[in-house]
């Protein structure tokens, strides 16, 4: 479904966020994308959309090369969630919202109210049908921007950050609904633990290119990889750091 080959990207001030990365994503596969800060997480999704185009190399959605002239072809793939939902939302109402793409690509009425309902009642967000999206909470808004994103059927969904803005509830419905999706995943995300609990495989990025990948549990738990990486091992895989430790026992003890 997604393949990349030896694809870079320079930004204009001279920054290169991408750099001969190669990586192949297949069908139905759920993959996270970690890094620190800069690492070109964001960067690599905007390539895969064609929101930016990589200077050099080629990158394949579904066999289509991404290019100025097939963007609209690769869009009907694919479906990204950007990390801040109010760069998404922009109607009046969260119908509206979830019901611009199908609209934008000339589906009949009847066909749009079709796909609005199914993806309400998939991410179980129906009492919001009606609502303002910009009155939302946070993880509302990330909800409705997902099912924005849903409503044009993509074969591949690309999630830049989904579990920001979230409360534990709301993230793990998150999760849960991830895990149910019968789609091609990438997610751009510092939610290591989300990683684990979705994930089938991680690309750990560092500087632009991929440090390490593999199964999540079996990398993300190498704390001298996650380290050299500017990251932590998820709290799920080690419990708290600090608490292990036998010299906390007598902070412990003073405390009861």
């Amino acid at each position: 479904m997604v393949k990349i080959e030896n694809a870079s990207f320079t930004y204009p001030d001279g920054h290169k966020a991408i750099n001969n990365l190669s990586l192949s994503v297949k069908d139905h596969e759920l993959v996270g994308v970690v890094g620190a800060n800069g690492a070109g997480k964001s960067t690599l999704l905007t390539l895969l959309t064609g929101i930016n185009l990589a200077n050099e190399g080629c990158i394949y959605i579904d066999n289509i090369p991404v290019g100025i002239e097939t963007l609209r072809d690769v869009r009907r793939n694919i479906g990204m969630v950007f990390q801040n939902p109010d760069d998404q939302l922009f109607m009046s109402s969260v119908f509206d919202d979830i019901a611009f793409g199908p609209r934008n690509y000339g589906l009949a009425e009847t066909e749009t109210e079709n796909r609005v309902s199914k993806v309400l009642k998939i991410l179980e967000i129906e009492h919001l049908r009606h609502r303002m999206s910009h009155k939302l909470s946070g993880g509302e808004k990330r909800s409705v921007a997902i099912a924005s994103v849903l409503s044009m059927n993509p074969a591949i969904l690309l999630l830049d950050e989904p579990s920001s803005f979230l409360d534990p509830r709301s993230r793990r419905n998150l999760i849960n609904i991830l895990k149910g999706l019968k789609m091609t995943q990438l997610i751009a995300t510092h939610d290591l633990d989300l990683v684990l609990d979705v994930c089938e495989r991680v690309i750990v990025l560092k500087n632009g290119e991929i440090y390490a990948e593999g199964i999540p549990s079996d990398i993300l738990v190498q704390e001298e990889l996650m380290a050299d990486c500017g990251l932590e091992p998820p709290l799920s895989l080690g419990g708290c750091p600090v608490f292990k430790q036998d010299k906390c026992k007598g902070i412990i003890g003073g405390l009861q």
